[in-house]
């Protein structure tokens, strides 16, 4: 997620325990490795682009894979979900949001 570190420190304590509550969420997304695995139905090579830094993604390249099957830079990602629950692309619900349960 690059250097973050004085960007963390400007927020709020309630902003980053909601900062820190999406960390472990996104850990559990499945991690690979791009793979370019072959053309693109035509014939031709297709170069799939991370739709978020719109740099194409590289055969080695470390990306998250979310649920509705679209792959991101693992960095490019991370800094989206830290603000959102959506996948950039089309907008699937990444995380469902659990019910918080106090005891009184």
């Amino acid at each position: 997620m690059g250097n973050c570190l004085p960007f963390f420190r400007s927020l709020t304590s309630e902003q980053k325990v909601r900062r820190a509550k999406r960390v472990s969420p996104i850990q559990q997304l499945p991690m690979g490795v791009y793979d370019h695995g072959g053309d693109g139905g035509d014939g031709e090579d297709s170069v799939q682009e991370c739709a978020i830094c719109l740099m194409d993604l590289v055969p080695g390249n470390a990306i998250w894979c979310l649920p509705c099957m679209h792959q991101f830079h693992v960095d490019c990602i991370d800094e989206w979900l830290m603000s959102g629950t959506t996948c950039p692309c089309c907008r699937w619900l990444v995380f469902v949001r659990q019910p918080s349960y106090e005891m009184d």
